[in-house]
């Protein structure tokens, strides 16, 4: 369990980097410039997948 808890810690990190420098805000302007769209702001989506594959995530095996 620490093991996997050590290494997610990268996340906030890299959270922190794409609000402080801007892109969180960008990406939610350029996607909101698209229309209405679903429930979800898709410029957090899009970080949020950037984390995750940075932090090795891998699809399930079919």
């Amino acid at each position: 369990m620490a093991e996997v808890l050590l290494s997610n810690t990268g996340a906030v990190s890299l959270r922190k980097c794409a609000d402080q420098s801007g892109l969180s805000k960008e990406l939610r302007a350029v996607f909101a410039q698209m229309g209405a769209g679903p429930l979800r702001d898709r410029g957090v989506v899009l970080i949020q997948l950037a984390v995750a594959i940075a932090l090795g995530a891998t699809s399930p095996p079919a």
